[in-house]
């Protein structure tokens, strides 16, 4: 039969067995959590799912590298991501716009996102906004390619309110108009406004 001080001991130490596998089931129910969460903004956001495998790690097929090196001659600062659907997208530099560019596994060319201000825009659509809008600031020229399908998402802005344009064959409409004063509307503008699914949207 245990003395006391064995049945104490043997109670402290069936506690203690009990209190780590409750921090340890604990721990996997946060980090669960988290990436539920992560992958649930993700998806909220539009942004791309990306796994990070960049540099050295990833072997870029020689296919789709030779498309790319062709199709942006002069790109800089290549930085390759494997995405979930195993596609190729690289992040680059070109005539000093970001790029995001997603080719499929073969070398197929899906879409180019460049991220560009007033001067990347041609000068003949540049001309038509300064016109049409004289007393707007140009802030953000962005060009979306795919599908044969060439367009320009271009924001201005004056003090009260952002005007987002759309141009495409050298006719610009206007698609949507800010008001900065409501911080509800300017917040749910920039979700949209980094979304790829949205700028690739108008494309369908």
């Amino acid at each position: 039969m245990k003395t006391s001080a064995e049945q104490s001991f043997t109670r402290d130490r069936s506690h203690a067995a009990l209190s780590g596998k409750g921090w340890t089931a604990l721990l996997l129910g946060c980090l669960l959590g988290l990436g539920l969460v992560n992958r649930s903004a993700a998806q909220s956001t539009g942004t791309l799912p990306e796994v990070t495998v960049t540099g050295k790690s990833l072997t870029v097929d020689a296919r789709v590298m030779k498309v790319f090196t062709r199709s942006f001659k002069g790109a800089e600062s290549a930085r390759w991501y494997m995405t979930e659907n195993k596609r190729y997208l690289v992040k680059h530099i070109m005539n000093d716009m970001r790029h995001n560019t997603l080719f499929g596994r073969r070398g197929a060319f899906i879409y180019d996102i460049g991220y560009g201000v007033e001067k990347d825009l041609p000068e003949a659509v540049r001309s038509q906004v300064k016109r049409d809008f004289q007393d707007y600031a140009v802030t953000t020229a962005i060009n979306v390619r795919q599908g044969g399908r060439n367009i320009w998402k271009i924001n201005v802005e004056d003090a009260n309110h952002i005007v987002v344009l759309h141009e495409q064959d050298g006719v610009i409409t206007e698609q949507e108009r800010i008001d900065k004063a409501s911080p509800e509307s300017l917040s749910a503008f920039r979700v949209r406004e980094q979304s790829i699914q949205t700028l690739l949207s108008d494309l369908k």
